[in-house]
């Protein structure tokens, strides 16, 4: 509901391109509905696996796409231009 509204809200003050937006939701639809029939014909065990797969596919993906962004930031900084902390425990 929230998307939906939002999306409404800003239907008259932005161009939306409905070929691409008709071919998303369709493509949404059809692995919503292909993700419920493997989903309770695949074991739990092996969609908690495949998913945990999943995300560190696409992790490694993201961090290989800013690789140049995370060198320049890593170079950038040293150990000695950071502020030296000290943290306290109350018990």
């Amino acid at each position: 509901m929230n998307s939906a509204s939002g999306f409404a809200g800003y239907l008259g003050s932005v161009n939306v391109d409905w070929n691409f937006l008709t071919g998303f939701t369709g493509i949404a639809v059809a692995g919503a509905l292909v993700g419920t029939a493997f989903g309770s014909r695949v074991p739990q065990a092996a969609l908690k696996r495949g998913f945990a797969v999943f995300l560190l596919v696409m992790g490694g993906f993201v961090l290989y796409k800013n690789r140049d962004a995370l060198r320049v930031a890593t170079s950038t900084s040293s150990p000695s231009a950071a502020p030296a902390t000290t943290a306290v425990i109350a018990r």
